[in-house]
Formats: structure tokens, C-alpha cells, sequence
């Protein structure tokens, strides 16, 4: 595998994870984690399919299927596998709230154990959830997810990876689409 396929993946695969702090996210430890507006609507099991393009014009085809469930009143788990270009991954997250600091913190595993770290907001007015992550060498991952239904069954992901310079190197595009609520 390529070290930029490889840095893309172990990003991917880190898509999910993030800490929340403040804002529209702020919990309310009396509503428990299934209660937030975002977190209760990735319970379910789900597939996503897309495609990424690099700046010499080569993609990365990715399709995921996962299971959120919440495990207890401030847990949320995603477990799933995902395929980038036939090279496939299991991947398992757990999204917590902390009642006392009121803030979401998020762990992410991938089968080379490697995790990553996002920063995240969310709007409940536009039904969008984005999250940055730093990578190596001072490029960024920008994830900006916007449900794209009423009833909260798909959304897209915007995916943009970008350089220390800020010069896009990677993007596309991945739907996701509930398959069963749970």
C-alpha cells in the first residue's frame, strides 16, 4: 500500500472519532448520550459507499458497513469494516459522554490499532456535524456531515484532505444510508 493510501486510510478509519466541547454538543447529563440530537441518530445499522479523488486523478473507492448502538446511558459504540480499493478493515469506536465535564469523547480503533483525534461542532439548524483532524506533517482531514433526510436515514460526507500548505489533496463524497434502525 502506498504511504499516501496508507495515511488516507488510517484517517478514513479514524473518521469518527472526535471530542466535542461546548456548544450545541454541551451535554445534559439528565438526557444521557441517546438523547443528542446527532449521537441518537447513529444508532442503526448503516452503509455508505463513495469515492475520493487525489490531485493526479486517482480514486479511492470505499464502501463501510457499521452498527451504532448505545450500551449504556452515556455510550455510544460503532463497530463496522470498511474496503478502500478491495483493502479492507474492521473498525470499533466509543463515543462518551462525561457527566461530570459535559463534554463527548470519542476512542477509535482500527485493525493496526491506530486512532485518531478530531475537533467537531455541530448544528442542529442545519442538521450538520463537522469534524477537523490534524495529520501528520501539518496537513489536515475535514469531515462535514449533513443529513440529508427528514427522518435522519441518509447523510453525506464531504471529505477533504488537505496539505501544510492548505492545498486540497484528497476529496470526494460518501453516502451513508441506514439500512435497519435499531
Amino acid at each position: 500500500m502506498s504511504l499516501s493510501l496508507r495515511v488516507f486510510s488510517s484517517a478514513l478509519c479514524g473518521m469518527f472519532v472526535f471530542l466535542f466541547v461546548g456548544g450545541p454538543l454541551a451535554a445534559d447529563d439528565s438526557k444521557g448520550i441517546a438523547k443528542n440530537p446527532m449521537i441518537k441518530n447513529l444508532v442503526g445499522e448503516w452503509e455508505a459507499k463513495g469515492e475520493l479523488t487525489g490531485p493526479d486523478g486517482s480514486t479511492y473507492t470505499i464502501t463501510e458497513q457499521w452498527t451504532g448502538a448505545v450500551v449504556s446511558e452515556n455510550t455510544l459504540a460503532i463497530e463496522g469494516k470498511r474496503e478502500i480499493n478491495g483493502g479492507q478493515s474492521d473498525f470499533k469506536w466509543t463515543i462518551i459522554l462525561n457527566a461530570d465535564t459535559g463534554v463527548y469523547e470519542a476512542t477509535h480503533v482500527i485493525d493496526n490499532n491506530q486512532t485518531q483525534r478530531f475537533e467537531g461542532s455541530f448544528s442542529e439548524e442545519t442538521h450538520t456535524m463537522e469534524l477537523i483532524s490534524p495529520l501528520d506533517g501539518g496537513g489536515t482531514m475535514k469531515l462535514v456531515r449533513v443529513f440529508t433526510s427528514e427522518d435522519y436515514n441518509t447523510f453525506d460526507t464531504e471529505v477533504t484532505f488537505t496539505n501544510e500548505k492548505g492545498e486540497v489533496t484528497i476529496r470526494g463524497k460518501l453516502v451513508s444510508k441506514r439500512v435497519k434502525k435499531s
